[in-house]
């Protein structure tokens, strides 16, 4: 019976996080766009990993991690594609099973078998947990993302560390370095979570781990030929500039408490007059402050870290359950510090919590139990179980437009292929990605990876706008001039924000531009001199 139950759960987490996929068949989001160029280019390239991307006329390094897109590169493009569709929920799915193994491992060998369903009941709340579409800015696990494979190597690494601690098992030691050391070149986020949760690790659980990460990231180096140092680079470049953004746009602690409870007090005032249920329901779920995250999203995470208060200093604590507070509480710090503006550039706190979700999950589930307090896990399985419809459902409706465009876009960029030779410039740059995916076409664009001592912050500036804006905002017809710019991809829905907010002069686009195609959504336009 155990069995046929922990096999509907895995089959449950993996149809929670592919369902959007039957009703946005089509559905690629700017990310996913780069990860499956950069994995033809590899391909293309003979299997090589690529260092620069000659598409690009501004001067690059291709410092992303690139280890996801070798492994998405060894798939042709049809297979590719495919498997787009389902990788996160693939990867996640398996992240779950090596979870759930290894809990059931702890619980025989620490004996607490009186909890007969104990790792089911984990891995049931990860499954239908609300997280899965809050953590991260998005759903995790729905599109073809390193986050979520790299996810799934770093808990192998941090795994494989606790049973060469436990057991002082040298082969597990080996494989943890190893798993860890290609995390490294996997994915930002998964490079910068082994080092900001390093110290806790090691000052926390075995200083053996400094040896442990140093080992992986020594790996790293020696199986990517060095390039994991340019990574790094690459990385520290990256957050140099979103602080430099952040520090611009935001002041300290702009994190909208006093609106908050304005908006809570109108729309509960609002629902008491009207009995409209729903204009509640799509506040409580965008809701993206701290407090708030916590008590509806993950609450298991503040339970655990409060018994972990209680407990901190027992001598009866099961190195198990050091192992996961640990885990849990590096994450916990790391999401109060990055919700907060002066580390907001450290990227998404939801992120950091997403590493920590199943240990947390761990704790919260053994210790209502311990304490004969199962009701909440059972209310908080009712929740999910409520809530999460109606997330799939607001994600599904609010994404179907960008999915309903994208064989228009095919169709442009097959004809532009076709018909037009010349540097092309997308009027906002997250739309390079596009122009990447679907054509061949030399580009007017910034590296992913920002490296200001091969294009300075000021001379892109000149061209994006200050302050992360993203639209062409200098003056176009000098860019184009000074970089030899034939053409001018536009949606056409981001015209009116364009010449509102973003043009140094808007008139240009009239009087240096002709359009040469149109389909309804997009548009192409030459420059004329």
């Amino acid at each position: 019976m155990a069995l046929l139950y922990i096999l509907f759960i895995f089959v449950l987490n993996f149809v929670l996080r592919v369902i959007p996929r039957f009703y946005l068949k089509d559905l690629l989001l700017s990310d996913t766009y780069y990860h499956l160029f950069v994995a033809r280019k590899i391909r293309a390239n003979k299997f090589k990993h690529i260092k620069t991307i000659d598409e690009f006329i501004i001067p690059n390094v291709q410092r992303y991690p690139y280890f996801f897109h070798y492994l998405l590169a060894l798939l042709p493009f049809n297979t590719r594609i495919k498997f787009e569709k389902i990788s996160g929920a693939f990867f996640d799915t398996l992240y779950l099973m090596i979870f759930y193994f290894f809990a059931l491992y702890l619980q025989n060998k620490y004996d607490f078998s009186d909890f007969k369903y104990f790792p089911e009941t984990v891995c049931t709340l990860f499954a239908v947990s609300p997280a899965l579409l809050r953590s991260g800015d998005g759903p995790r696990a729905f599109n073809c993302t390193p986050r979520v494979f790299a996810l799934l190597l770093y808990i192998g690494h941090l795994l494989m560390f606790f049973i060469y601690v436990d057991q002082n098992n040298i082969y597990a030691a080996i494989l943890s370095i190893i798993i860890g050391g290609f995390a490294c070149i996997t994915a930002i986020f998964s490079l910068q979570t082994m080092l900001f949760f390093a110290p806790f690790f090691i000052f926390g659980f075995s200083y053996s781990y400094l040896l442990f990460f140093l080992s992986a990231y020594a790996f790293s180096i020696l199986v990517s030929k060095g390039w994991s140092i340019e990574i790094t680079k690459g990385i520290i470049k990256h957050l140099s500039y979103y602080y430099t953004v952040q520090k611009a746009l935001l002041s300290w602690m702009n994190v909208g408490y006093k609106k908050y409870f304005v908006d809570l007090k109108n729309q509960i005032i609002w629902f008491l007059k009207s009995r409209d249920v729903k204009p509640l329901i799509k506040w409580y779920v965008s809701v993206n402050l701290w407090p708030h995250l916590l008590i509806t999203i993950f609450p298991f995470v503040l339970f655990s870290i409060l018994i972990y208060f209680r407990l901190f200093n027992s001598s009866e604590l099961p190195v198990t359950d050091k192992f996961f507070f640990i885990y849990t509480f590096a994450g916990f710090v790391c999401f109060l510090i990055t919700k907060h503006h002066p580390f907001q550039f450290l990227g998404s706190g939801e992120r950091y919590l997403e590493y920590v979700f199943l240990p947390a999950t761990f704790l919260f589930v053994k210790y209502a139990y311990i304490n004969d307090v199962m009701w909440m896990v059972y209310v908080f399985l009712g929740y999910s179980v409520i809530l999460l419809p109606y997330l799939l459902y607001i994600y599904v409706f609010n994404n179907r437009p960008w999915n309903d465009l994208q064989k228009e876009l095919a169709i442009v960029f097959k004809h532009t292929k076709d018909n037009f030779n010349g540097i092309f410039a997308p009027l906002q740059s997250l739309d390079a990605k596009v122009i990447n995916f679907y054509s061949d076409h030399r580009l007017l664009v910034y590296p992913t990876l920002r490296d200001n001592t091969l294009f300075p912050n000021k001379e892109y500036e000149t061209i994006w706008g200050e302050k992360g804006k993203g639209f062409i905002s200098g003056n176009i017809k000098e860019i184009f001039e000074k970089y030899n710019c034939k053409y001018l991809f536009v949606k056409k829905a981001d015209l009116p924000t364009y010449k509102s907010r973003h043009a140094e002069n808007a008139s240009l686009l009239e009087t240096n531009f002709r359009e040469v195609y149109s389909t309804e959504n997009f548009a192409v336009l030459e420059f004329v001199s």
